[in-house]
């Protein structure tokens, strides 16, 4: 019997967010297509998206590292953390340096702690495809594959250019991206970025999820959606602004923001404070987000930087009229014609998102227009035609 080519995905987790939902989506797909298909994680968390039940999952806490030179990297390792946090640590607090995360993550702690299990798990399975999605498991990837008999591809799923990443893993990052097999990007100006690597590197937009309702076609609700990460990146105190303004000449809308993240509370207050009272509402991530809204108004993000966003996706294939921020990364641009399939805005400025939001309101016919050419994103974008080109680089 022939053995079936091995595929595995390193993530970090696979819990609510863009990237899992596509590594998910591909597990499923590529296993139908008879590969054998491993998770690889960082963190042991909540796995909050389907799997086939052929799928083995790993995490690095659980995975073997039995060879002598693990153990010896490990027990060096234990031993600079306790010379880090007696030493180290309080050093720096009495210089006034007030930030530690650059210190932590170093070269030496993502080999010690992700790249060892990793490597070890690599030579157990030498000649697989092994695809990195999001940074630090694309760090740990490419330091663990050294040496290996295997291909390594690295898939980037952000705007490469973050604020909100440390300095030094940014260039941990693309000193290593160089060394990879193939590179897989969301959009052409995310590949634009990197221009030293030395393989080849294809765009490959997101795959809208199968199984979404279909689209909407009666009287829609007066209520302005966004389903997200609530972090700083979204940029959803300019969405609270825009819909402020909107709400003073148009009372009878609301705005309902699902998601989770370290800003829902900060979030929940700044609507309190700036009297929006219950024309705001917060609610938890859900899975049947789809079709709670596929009738509301419209679906607005208001990102300062994305790569190709899934929520504005599956808003756009349930035919949701979409206003979007012109963020960096370009996904928005990409999937957007301004004014026939979605309203495109520039990013930081809420006078804009809120004319967006208004139009729609006030113009039935745009948000029809807007909605049904939404949905042939559908066909462009379904599960097996995006799957065909991620089989294509394996």
């Amino acid at each position: 019997m022939k053995k079936r080519k091995k595929i595995a995905f390193f993530i970090d987790s696979l819990g609510g967010g863009g990237a899992e939902r596509v590594t998910s989506v591909l597990c499923t797909e590529l296993t139908k297509r008879g590969y054998a298909v491993d998770l690889v994680m960082l963190y042991d968390r909540e796995i909050v998206y389907s799997l086939p039940d052929s799928v083995s999952v790993f995490t690095v806490d659980n995975m073997e590292t039995n060879s002598l030179y693990a153990k010896l990297v490990r027990k060096l390792f234990d031993l600079w953390e306790r010379i880090r946090f007696r030493f180290y640590i309080p050093l720096l607090r009495r210089l006034g340096c007030k930030s530690y995360a650059k210190h932590n993550e170093t070269s030496f702690y993502f080999y010690a702690k992700y790249a060892l299990p990793y490597r070890e798990y690599l030579k157990r399975n030498p000649g697989c495809t092994a695809f990195g999605f999001l940074i630090r498991s694309n760090i740990a990837l490419l330091m663990a594959a050294r040496g290996c008999n295997v291909k390594t591809v690295f898939c980037e799923r952000n705007n490469p250019i973050r604020p909100d990443m440390p300095r030094n893993i940014i260039k941990l990052r693309d000193r290593l991206y160089k060394s990879c097999s193939a590179a897989v990007f969301q959009t052409e100006e995310e590949r634009d970025y990197y221009t030293k690597l030395r393989c080849e590197g294809v765009v490959i937009p997101n795959p809208i999820k199968d199984g979404l309702p279909e689209p909407f076609t009666g009287e829609r609700r007066h209520e302005i959606v966004n389903f997200c990460r609530l972090n700083k990146q979204k940029n959803i105190p300019l969405l609270l602004e825009a819909f402020g303004r909107l709400v003073t000449e148009l009372p009878d809308y609301t705005l309902r923001i699902y998601g989770r993240g370290d800003e829902k509370d900060s979030l929940e207050a700044l609507a309190r404070d700036m009297g929006l009272g219950e024309a705001v509402t917060f609610e938890d991530y859900t899975s049947d987000i789809h079709e709670l809204i596929r009738d509301a108004a419209m679906f607005v993000s208001t990102s300062d930087y994305e790569g190709l966003s899934n929520s504005m996706l599956e808003a756009m294939a349930i035919g949701l009229p979409c206003v979007c921020t012109d963020c960096d990364g370009g996904g928005a641009r990409m999937m957007i014609k301004d004014g026939e399939n979605g309203l495109l805005v520039p990013k930081g400025d809420a006078e804009a998102v809120y004319a967006a939001m208004k139009r729609i309101a006030e113009e039935p016919e745009l948000g029809k227009r807007l909605s049904a050419n939404a949905v042939k994103l559908r066909g462009e974008l379904s599960c097996e035609r995006i799957a065909d080109r991620w089989e294509a680089v394996i």
